[in-house]
């Protein structure tokens, strides 16, 4: 009898505590809990109940420990099992995390919440293919999961599937329109599917919901960065700052900005404000090493520019030999290859010959659209097609990292030119067929390969180059490779540019007949992309047209090259604007003409 009443008054208790619970009033429900427990203290349900609401008060440790109790009283209880996983979760224990949700599974494997949780222990172990599949699984269960479409997007992005991120968040908005959160990874997702207009109006919808949300403000400053709308970039990451400001990224992507505004020691300060909330941030080592490359500061530049290959969007080659440091080869065998774009292999094959002076067999790995070009640079033993089987060899290097190997200065830069030739018999065919062309002959460029992040600042509109092709006296030759190349046909209306469409470099192999060309030319104008490296290597005389914050290659307020003698600078002073950029060239070619004798009669 006596038992019966215990009983009861425990059950009473409980209830009690669960009503208490469930109104949120929990300082009076933890203490009827306990109070069962000093009465009863295996009574599964009381440890239970009390697990869980340590979870509601982020009380991990002692939500864990409960829940420990309560798994032992209640071994076949699929909600203890998943609490318990939330909260090995969140004390940093996925492992054991994940074995309590497969248990709960085991007992109740059409939960879709513990599918979810289930995912989320293994994208913090990094098995993300096998939270995906677990996520797909919670979806088929519970298909209007709004934050569950929006999970797997994420998770998704983190493989790279950023089509397949992008319907997952549009499957999470239909289910919930104002979903701020989904808004803004969207915006995400179709950023890294390069279109930042479609990523802008995501994350101004998302701050629409929610103002102060510095995640959103941040990539929208971000994509405002990339679509060179900088003022509006710099007010947006300066709020998203006032709202968090110990977040590293905010203050890089806001050096970023000052950058491209080349506002160098303001972004040189942003930097370091990262750098000092996380030292080991590889982003702002690299973009502090941009700025002082681009500041002419080689001995620090160079080391902090070396971060790049810790960044997420550089990956180094998976070779087990290891990176050269500069040491004597003494007949070994290192391999050289490429890392960026054409142009950076252009200016930096270069150190080959140095490379080879250290006693060793140099072994290339060479774009393929490079191989012709590139087979007779001096220092290179053996060359190999990127793709192709490699031989062996014993250590390796990439080719930007040369310069900091050799401890390049400005006035060590090694400026000898030319460093690559043109195929003779070529210059000689296209020499005659030049030939018939009075006046001063140009080479144009106008612009460089658009799927290059860098290409919205540097590539000019060929109709505003016309004050060039309006001078008497002086012939524009295109050297534009491309869908860019079909803009001839419309500016033919206002000055005319020779084109030699597909006889460029068709039959000879990438760059031959450009290379030729180039050296039966006056000058080449060109924007900042490979053939401007290719004619500077070429020892051609070459104009470049560089935005207001031009590659850190090309330094900061000077008109001449340390890398190529032969190179002309021409700066906007507007960002956006070209017309004085044109003018000033104009000028120089008007006088380069009158002295060669070809001006109007």
């Amino acid at each position: 009898m006596e038992s019966d009443t215990r009983m009861a008054v425990t059950a009473e208790a409980l209830a009690l505590a669960w009503r208490h619970h469930q109104a949120g009033n929990l300082a009076a429900a933890e203490q009827l809990y306990r109070q069962v427990l000093e009465a009863e203290p295996a009574h599964g349900d009381a440890l239970a109940l009390l697990g869980a609401l340590y979870l509601a008060q982020n009380r991990w440790a002692e939500a864990e420990a409960q829940l420990q109790y309560a798994a032992e009283a209640l071994p076949d209880s699929a909600p203890v099992f998943d609490n318990r996983g939330i909260a090995l979760a969140r004390l940093g224990r996925p492992a054991d995390a994940e074995a309590s949700f497969r248990r709960a599974l085991e007992l109740e494997p059409n939960h879709a919440e513990t599918h979810i949780n289930l995912a989320l222990a293994l994208e913090q172990q990094s098995r993300i293919e096998e939270a995906v599949a677990s996520m797909r699984e919670a979806l088929r269960l519970s298909p209007r999961h709004a934050i569950g479409w929006n999970r797997l997007g994420t998770l998704l992005l983190r493989l790279g599937n950023a089509e397949e991120a992008v319907a997952a968040y549009d499957q999470a908005l239909v289910l919930k329109p104002d979903f701020a959160m989904a808004l803004d990874n969207r915006g995400v997702a179709v950023s890294r599917l390069g279109r930042w207009h479609d990523a802008v109006a995501q994350f101004r919808e998302a701050l629409r919901l929610q103002a102060n949300n510095a995640t959103a403000l941040n990539n929208l400053g971000h994509a405002l960065t990339e679509l060179t709308e900088l003022d509006e970039a710099v007010v947006c990451l300066r709020r998203a700052l006032e709202l968090d400001p110990q977040r590293a990224e905010i203050h890089n992507n806001l050096g970023v900005a000052f950058t491209q505004l080349n506002r160098l020691n303001d972004a040189a300060a942003c930097f370091e404000r990262s750098l000092q909330l996380r030292p080991d941030y590889a982003e702002p080592h690299r973009n502090r090493g941009i700025i002082s490359l681009a500041q002419g500061d080689y001995e620090r530049g160079w080391p902090e520019y070396a971060w790049r290959w810790k960044c997420k969007d550089l990956r180094p080659r998976p070779f087990t030999q290891p990176l050269w440091d500069g040491t004597p080869l003494a007949g070994r065998t290192i391999l050289l290859h490429a890392e960026q774009g054409l142009g950076d292999t252009l200016q930096f094959i270069r150190y080959a010959r140095l490379v080879k002076e250290q006693g060793g067999a140099v072994v290339f790995e060479c774009p393929k659209p490079l191989v012709k070009l590139l087979a007779n640079v001096s220092g290179i033993d053996r060359l190999f097609p990127a793709g192709e089987c490699l031989p062996d060899f014993d250590v390796h290097a990439p080719l930007l990292d040369l310069p900091g190997i050799f401890g390049t200065t400005l006035a060590t830069a090694p400026a000898s030119v030319p460093y690559l030739t043109a195929d003779p018999g070529l210059v000689e065919s296209w020499r005659r067929e030049l030939a018939s062309l009075p006046g001063l002959k140009v080479g144009i460029v106008w612009r460089g390969n658009a799927r290059m992040q860098y290409d919205r600042y540097r590539s000019v509109p060929l109709r505003a180059l016309e004050p060039l092709g309006r001078l008497p006296g002086v012939h524009l030759i295109s050297l534009q490779k491309g869908p860019a190349a079909e803009e001839i046909a419309d500016v033919s209306d206002a000055f005319p540019v020779i084109d030699f469409g597909n006889r460029l470099d068709k039959e000879h192999g990438p760059f031959a007949d450009t290379a030729a060309v180039m050296k039966c030319l006056d000058l080449v104008i060109s924007v900042d992309t490979a053939a401007a490296h290719l004619a500077g290597a070429l020892g051609v005389p070459v104009l470049v047209l560089l935005p207001c914050a031009a590659e850190w290659r090309w330094l900061r307020d000077r008109e001449d090259s340390p890398w190529y003698p032969t190179a002309r600078l021409f700066r906007q002073t507007r960002m956006k604007e070209w017309g004085d950029v044109v003018a000033r060239i104009a000028q120089l070619v008007v006088r380069t003409r009158d002295r060669a004798g070809f001006g109007p009669v």
